[in-house]
Formats: structure tokens, sequence, C-alpha cells
């Protein structure tokens, strides 16, 4: 999104920029009193359109209580509104050598319950296929945030790829990383 203008995101007010992608932007807003975490994919291109309307479609089918809720999403303007997540994340906490802060029964705890999330979202046929700690919040419970590289066995087919939504997936799912379940996702095509 090379402008951002008030239109862009309807009747949401900006709290704060919580960070950038290689899709788009992301932002803390709220509107009559509701706190939200909002997706804005660069209008200039049609890999990140897709990456968040692929998000928005498989985030819009689950309710757990460790992934965001869809509020809103909008094709046309490429916005997808979710539930808060925290900004801080695993990644985070490991960029500034705070993880030995955390507990390691709150550590564990997290690994347990997105190690549950993903046995559910893997039991509904669906792959992150992005998991990282940069990907998990530390919230309580912890939150698995970014599905815009998500599959799902019963997901439409994306439109061709093209050397920009090549880049945008190519990190996405790498065997070296990839759970049994994934491989076998990925040896039936998904």
């Amino acid at each position: 999104m090379s402008k951002l203008t008030r239109d862009a995101f309807g009747d949401w007010i900006v709290v704060r920029k919580v960070g950038q992608g290689a899709a788009g932007q992301v932002w803390a807003v709220r509107r009559h009193g509701t706190n939200a975490t909002l997706k804005a994919a660069f209008a200039d291109s049609d890999p990140a359109r897709r990456s968040l309307a692929r998000e928005a479609f498989v985030l819009s089918r689950l309710k757990h209580p460790n992934i965001p809720r869809v509020l809103e999403w909008n094709v046309r303007t490429g916005i997808l509104v979710m539930t808060p997540a925290p900004s801080e994340t695993y990644g985070d906490l490991l960029r500034s050598a705070r993880l030995w802060d955390i507990p390691l029964s709150k550590r564990l705890s997290d690994l347990r319950a997105i190690a549950e999330t993903l046995d559910t979202l893997h039991e509904q046929g669906i792959i992150h296929g992005d998991l990282k700690p940069a990907h998990i919040t530390t919230a309580d419970p912890p939150v698995l945030i970014d599905f815009g590289v998500a599959r799902s066995a019963d997901m439409p087919d994306p439109p061709e790829p093209d050397a920009g939504a090549a880049a945008l997936s190519a990190a996405a799912g790498h065997p070296a990383g990839a759970g049994a379940r994934q491989l076998r996702f990925r040896h039936h095509g998904l």
C-alpha cells in the first residue's frame, strides 16, 4: 500500500503500525471501542492481494482460541481486520535475547498449545505453511498468526503464480522444518 488514507481503512482508526512484510503492512486499529489488527496488502501487488485473500479465506472458517478471528475483509481494498493479536512474538524475544526471561513452564505451555492448534488445523485439512517463532505471540493464550501462505484441502486453486507470488511463498514450508503431516499434504499436492 503506497499511500495510506483514512478511506483505505474505512472507519478504523490507526493506533500504531505493528509491522511490515513482503505482502503489506500490519496496524493496530480501533473502532467504536473495539481494538483489532488490520492487515493491508500493498495496492500495486497482485501476489500480496492473493496472499491476503488466502489468509482471509482460511481464517474465516476457523474458530479457535489460538487463532485470530476475522472481523471483516475486503478483497477490493486489500484489507483484512482480525481480533487483536499482541505484537510481541517469540521471534521478538529471540532477537532481543529476552527469551530466557519467560519461565520455562510458560514456554512449554505455549509450545503445547500451539502444537494442539496445529493438530486441530491439520485435522481440518489446513496447513499453516510458515510456522516460526515470529508467528507465535507471547500472549496468554499464545496466538498463531500470519496465515498468508496457508493451504486448505478444499481451497480453490490460486491464480497462476508469477515471479512475485513465487518470492512470497519461496520460504514457506521448507522440508527441513516440516512436520510429517505437512509432508503428507505436500505429497498430495497441497
